[in-house]
């Protein structure tokens, strides 16, 4: 009986949940035709791609792989509902813009004919699906940062290039620096073999002329 008792409550609590989601569903209708979406003007399917998340069952037994949900554009009027069942369907605009009609192989399309996007501050953030159950957009990376948050990461981000070009700086010059050093420490063997050549050469071409001065010497001696 508990098991009983504990299944109408939650019977009772998805009815009044979709009794909301009905009102909100009129609501982001109307919303729709107010916001110059339309055969005019039509949102562009790349708005409603991404990933959804039906967390109405998040938790409970009757969570499955048909609550999580990708929305993928086929074409300027067609998108794909694809779960992660494996199950997928078409969806086909309507000229209500965010109210999208079900594909004929859409399982259960007697009681699901549409789906209806809900926009806030200009971007997708849910749809409503089977029996009006919504459907959270997951947000981006991008989306999920707070623009103070975006500074603090572009900050960062310029910070680590600084740090480094500067580490790249030092390291060239640390090497430099390590070449000049065993540039000057190599001792120049042919630099210095050459000067070694030039200065016996030297010494060589003194000692002739000594030789040559002291026998001119002598020569000048003897005819005196």
């Amino acid at each position: 009986r508990g098991g009983n008792a504990g299944g109408a409550v939650a019977e009772q609590d998805a009815q009044l949940a979709l009794d909301k989601l009905d009102t909100m569903a009129s609501e982001v209708s109307r919303a729709g035709s107010t916001m110059d979406w339309g055969k005019e003007n039509p949102l562009p399917v790349s708005a409603l791609e991404g990933r959804y998340e039906n967390r109405v069952w998040e938790g409970k037994a009757e969570q499955s792989a048909w609550h999580s949900v990708t929305i993928s554009a086929l074409d300027a009027d067609t998108c794909r509902w694809t779960n992660e069942a494996g199950v997928s369907w078409t969806l086909r605009r309507t000229e209500e813009a965010l109210v999208w009609e079900t594909g004929a192989e859409c399982p259960g399309r007697e009681q699901h004919r549409h789906v209806t996007f809900v926009m806030q501050a200009g971007r997708v953030t849910h749809l409503l699906g089977p029996f009006h159950e919504p459907y959270h957009k997951e947000p981006t990376t991008e989306a999920r940062l707070a623009p103070a948050d975006a500074a603090a990461a572009l900050a960062n981000s310029q910070g680590q290039a600084t740090e480094e070009k500067k580490e790249q700086g030092e390291a060239e010059k640390s090497e430099e620096g390590k070449e000049i050093k065993a540039e000057r420490s190599a001792p120049p063997q042919e630099e210095h073999g050459g000067a070694q050549a030039q200065r016996r050469k030297t010494e060589t071409e003194t000692a002739e002329t000594a030789t040559e001065t002291a026998e001119t010497a002598t020569e000048t001696a003897e005819t005196a």
